[in-house]
């Protein structure tokens, strides 16, 4: 997932996510990383670690992705402030999360 301004713009802020679930729909493997959300892109472990045995709720996925923003420490630009950026990075992750449980056949 990403936001830019425009079609070839740098993104404003991106995520990707891969997940593996059980038969239950619980999570098993999860990889999620942002970009544009600090000085290098980052891997997520703390929302990482959170849904490794949850179930693929929207509540654990919304948490997950708060987790995720707070990891992230963009720094403000022409092409949003320091809060607008971490809000995009919480979005983003969540729609991915989203995404990458569809993929593996949740919900």
């Amino acid at each position: 997932m990403k936001l830019e301004r425009k079609v070839g713009d740098y993104a404003t802020a991106a995520a990707a996510a891969q997940v593996t679930l059980d038969g239950s729909g619980a999570f098993t493997q999860v990889g999620l990383a942002l970009t544009n959300a600090g000085p290098m892109p980052l891997r997520s472990t703390a929302a990482e670690e959170f849904l490794k045995g949850r179930r693929a709720t929207d509540d654990s996925i919304a948490e997950a992705a708060r987790r995720a923003a707070e990891a992230a420490s963009p720094t403000a630009d022409r092409r949003g402030s320091v809060e607008y950026k971490r809000e995009m990075a919480r979005v983003l992750a969540g729609r991915a999360l989203k995404k990458a449980v569809e993929r593996a056949g949740g919900r």
